[in-house]
């Protein structure tokens, strides 16, 4: 049986974890801030987050949020704006050349305990450059907060390992959240593809061109400002000769019920960055692989972990026990109540 210390090891080994919610008030703060008071005094700590997370209410609901809450000696990196919102003593060590929207990114040593609000970039090479220069400046282990519904930073190249939280505030409908969360999962342990020359093509060719198709004898490349909305482009290039079709963006429902209309799909493959940018509802992913095509990433996600919060802001809860067994009786990860362990 799984316990919350094969997490706590599991992120002493990888050094670099993200946290990512499926949507808001599923845990998430709760989680990060459970883990800096487990290795707090064990290790120099780094947070940072893509977007911002930490504020006292919900920009959107205007929920009361559980907030950050570091302590002394841990370095942040975070906007200049969110730095000056926090309540807690701190060093000025560094301002990267990294801006976002609420200004500069400034790494400092808190050195008082309080409260912080994070603030980073929202590109995933953005947040790696800010992940390796809390290394350089000494943080042994680096916590990534992540934003509502922004998966990308669980990128295997910006962290080495992932924790997803999940809870009721995704659905009144029991149900509907355990299966959006095996789906999320899945999505995020889609399998790398085994074809090391077309892993090659698409880290050669893909940072210019978001659509590569790969046919027996000759390839194509496409620019199109965005994969949404681009699948007439893909449809247009399909014949019996296409064997892979390589994609650098998001890829939706839309988008994979588009191509399953077309004769072709059957004799190709998909392949994307990683599992964080599928975004696909249950059951659509089963009917792709119906038609025979199947979908591969360059580079698989570790997921380590997940936290489940049986409550919701608006006022109903599940069974937390019910909850807790029935994701473990169909998952194999480690699954925690986050709302327990920080009793």
């Amino acid at each position: 049986m799984f316990t919350m210390n094969d997490i706590l090891e599991e992120i002493k080994k990888l050094k670099i974890v993200s946290i990512i919610g499926m949507g808001k008030n599923v845990g998430k703060t709760t989680t990060m801030n459970y883990l800096i008071k487990q290795f707090w005094g064990k290790a120099t700590l780094g947070l940072t987050s893509i977007g911002l997370d930490g504020e006292k209410f919900d920009i959107l609901s205007g929920y009361k949020k559980p907030r950050i809450y570091v302590r002394s000696g841990t370095l942040i990196a975070t906007a200049k704006t969110s730095l000056l919102k926090g309540d807690f003593t701190r060093e000025i060590l560094r301002t990267l050349p990294r801006s976002t929207p609420m200004g500069k990114v400034i790494i400092a040593r808190a050195l008082s305990d309080g409260y912080v609000e994070l603030a980073g970039p929202s590109i995933s090479r953005e947040i790696s450059f800010v992940c390796n220069t809390l290394k350089e400046l000494g943080a042994e282990i680096i916590f990534v907060d992540g934003a509502l519904s922004r998966k990308s930073l669980a990128a295997p190249g910006v962290t080495k390992g992932v924790l997803l939280a999940t809870g009721a505030s995704i659905s009144r409908d029991f149900n509907e959240v355990i299966s959006a969360t095996i789906n999320t999962v899945e999505l995020l342990q889609t399998k790398e593809e085994e074809n090391s020359e077309i892993i090659n093509i698409y880290k050669d060719f893909s940072k210019d061109y978001k659509l590569i198709f790969i046919y027996t004898d000759h390839m194509n490349l496409i620019k199109v400002d965005s994969v949404i909305g681009s699948s007439k482009e893909i449809l247009n290039n399909l014949d019996e000769t296409i064997r892979y079709v390589l994609i650098n963006g998001v890829v939706t429902d839309n988008l994979i019920l588009s191509i399953i209309k077309s004769p072709y799909a059957k004799f190709m493959k998909i392949v994307l960055e990683d599992g964080t940018k599928l975004f696909l509802s249950p059951g659509v992913l089963n009917k792709l692989h119906a038609v025979g095509c199947e979908i591969s990433v360059v580079k698989s996600i570790n997921l380590i972990g997940i936290t489940i919060n049986p409550y919701s802001p608006e006022g109903y809860e599940f069974d937390k026990t019910a909850y807790l067994e029935e994701l473990k009786s169909k998952l194999n990860y480690p699954i925690l109540n986050v709302m327990d362990v920080i009793k």
